[in-house]
């Protein structure tokens, strides 16, 4: 006899809400933990350069619920790379960003979806007679597994994430750079302009003068990255 589907009640948009509230509570205190000292910085930045593809808050949940975690990938991720997810591991949970889809506002004055609109609503906004906009940007609960909870291994990490060109900006990255400026000062570093092309390489230590460069190329992703590297790789 076959085993019937185990299927889950679906949540109501108010107790979404409520567990993503329950999920970040303190977050902001969290964060701002990683701020007291260059120390406490460079370790917060070595766990954050792991995953480059989240969020900031993203990230602090990830370190609150797993512990020095490698890396990460949802089940279906790491299904397609072909190393599935373990057995009854607990999944680490994630906010997931959703755009809602675009909306009109009819001649009542009410914000409706474009989707439901009527054919007659649809030319009047197409002619520019009735203003659209951008769905807003909701948050859903998702689940990540870290490498160490599916067959893979370490060895197989460079085939799963190869070491490719890291795109995009990093939330709060004005003090994550001071941050680590305070870090590369602290340890008698400085940071200056590369004295050579780089060519593909992200960053350069120069070890007999006492001095770190980054690639003008970089992405702030890029260069939190690398600085960070360089900043850790020296005796």
């Amino acid at each position: 006899m076959a085993k019937s589907k185990r299927t889950y009640p679906k949540k109501s948009p108010e107790q979404v809400q409520e567990e993503i509230n329950r999920l970040t509570e303190g977050m902001e205190e969290r964060i701002s933990n990683h701020f007291h000292s260059p120390d406490q910085l460079k370790e917060y930045l070595d766990f954050m350069g792991k995953f480059y593809r989240y969020s900031l808050k993203n990230t602090a949940l990830i370190d609150s619920q797993f512990s020095g975690a490698e890396a990460v990938g949802s089940f279906a991720f790491w299904k397609e790379k072909g190393f599935p997810v373990n057995k009854g591991e607990q999944g680490i949970k994630i906010l997931v960003p959703n755009r809602l889809g675009q909306q009109f506002k009819n001649n009542e004055g009410e914000w409706k979806s474009l989707q439901h609109a009527t054919r007659q609503e649809k030319e009047q906004v197409k002619d520019g007679q009735l203003d659209k906009r951008e769905g807003r940007l909701v948050f859903s609960i998702g689940s990540v597994f870290d490498v160490s909870q599916t067959s893979a291994s370490q060895k197989d990490l460079p085939h799963i994430f190869p070491n490719k060109w890291i795109d995009g900006k990093v939330e709060n990255y004005k003090p994550l750079r001071r941050g680590m400026e305070a870090i590369a000062d602290k340890n008698n570093i400085q940071i200056v302009e590369p004295y050579e092309e780089l060519g593909a390489a992200k960053g350069v230590s120069y070890t007999g003068r006492g001095e770190v460069a980054l690639n003008p190329r970089n992405s702030e992703r890029q260069d939190t990255k690398s600085l960070l590297h360089e900043l850790t790789v020296r005796p």
